[in-house]
This record gives C-alpha cells, structure tokens and sequence, in this order.
C-alpha cells in the first residue's frame, strides 16, 4: 500500500495524542522529517535518469531540474566541440575575470544560487549552474545532466510519498520523533532523538537495502597505469615534471 500525506500525518497526531500545538502544522513537519531523511545519507533511490538541460543566449545560467538535490555527471550533447569543466566558485570567478586563460576548455561552470529580486514567486534560494563565457545561443538540449534528487514536497493529504518501502519505517520514526521533540521538549531534546534514530539499527536496515541497489562500480580509474609523460590539471595542459 503506497504511504500517503494523510497516513502520515495521522502517525504525527499519534505520537503527540493529538494535534500538534505548535504552530508547525503536521504536514509541514513531515515535510521537514522527509528533508531530514534526504540529508541523512546518498541514498540511491534519490539518483534520477537523465535530464537535458540547455544554455539561453545572453544568460548567464543554466536553469535546473525543479527536483535537483546534487549534481552527479555532465555531459554535453556535442562534446567534438563543446569542452566543459565543474569546478569551484573562486576558479570560476578567476577565469571569469580574466586571471588567467581558458585553456582547453569551452565552457566553465559552477554551482550556484539565487534569491529572486522581484516576482511573486518564493524568495529562497535556486540552484543554478553559472556558466563562462555567456552563451551566445539558446541550445535547448546542451547537456545532459544526472543528479541526486531533492525531497518531494506533500501538498495534500493523497499525496504519495516519494520513498520506497525500505525507508518508511525510518521515516516514520524521524516523524514521530520530530512530532515528539517539539512537543514535549522538557524531557529529550529533539538533536538527542534524531541521534538516536540515526545511529541506530533502522537507519541501518535502511542504508544496507538501499546500497545494495548498486552491485558494481566498474574499474578502479585513476591508478599509476594511467599516469601519461603530460600532465593535466583543471586549468588546461602542462608541462610534466623537469628531470634532474
């Protein structure tokens, strides 16, 4: 039976003998018990398929997915010409303004993000990708991006929640205890039942299900055998080391 807002907010009245008083109402706070979970660990179930994602002439940012959490790999569409590179905000800030060449790549990027200045939308934080030198034309398939999803929000009461079975127990546990922590305070500090939780045989349970999704990682990459006579660093190809 898939897990639903209204069931899980009726575990959230369960655990407290009521509704909750604070003003945290309770699908707010499985909202927040589920933003817990998603931070407690890589969980591979939150690894999403492929999404493309395309450059805007004269902008200076590429729009992510609405459900991006963290970025995984980047590929572009036509990498004969297109070469890119992820890399830090103060690199990009120094290509950017011209401390040193671009070198052997075409495009820069770096994570971002921003508040909105103006519009009706909510003032949080986006997440973008700035990306160097501005693009010239809108390319709508530019790239393609696989990344950790966010948390699903849950809006209404049949919304389903986005976790498999694995996980239901510990995120109803982190419900409970969250509902638990805000209500009744004066005994066990909300930190001290999350810790609990997280360090126990639940959390576990969970994390050993979940990594055994991923079976294989391929060949060790990296090692001495691939050591070449140049040597490359992010800023573009040097010269190796000097012989004595």
């Amino acid at each position: 039976m898939a897990l639903t807002a209204g069931y899980v907010t009726s575990i959230i009245k369960h655990a407290v003998a009521g509704p909750l008083s604070s003003p945290l109402s309770e699908l707010q706070l499985a909202n927040e018990a589920g933003e817990y979970m998603v931070g407690l660990h890589k969980w591979s179930y939150l690894k999403e398929a492929e999404a493309l994602i395309g450059t805007v002439a004269s902008q200076e940012y590429i729009e992510l997915p609405l459900d991006f959490g963290q970025p995984l790999s980047l590929e572009v569409t036509d990498g004969f010409t297109d070469a890119v590179v992820m890399t830090d905000p103060g690199t990009f800030n120094r290509v950017r303004t011209g401390s040193f060449g671009n070198g052997a790549f075409s495009y820069w990027l770096t994570l971002e993000y921003a508040v909105p200045a103006t519009g009706d939308e909510p003032k949080v934080p986006t997440p973008r990708l700035a990306i160097w030198p501005t693009p010239t034309s809108t390319d709508a398939d530019w790239a393609t991006l696989r990344y950790r999803a966010a948390w699903t929000p849950l809006t209404a009461s049949d919304d389903v929640v986005q976790i498999p079975r694995y996980c239901e127990t510990l995120y109803l546990s982190i419900c409970r205890a969250m509902a638990q922590g805000y209500e009744e305070d004066e005994g066990v500090e909300l930190e001290d039942r999350l810790l609990k939780i997280a360090a126990g045989t639940v959390a576990l349970a969970a994390k050993r299900a979940d990594a055994a999704h991923q079976w294989n990682y391929g060949k060790l990459k990296g090692g001495a055998g691939m050591v070449g006579t140049r040597w490359t660093s992010w800023e573009g190809p040097m010269a190796g080391p000097s012989t004595p």
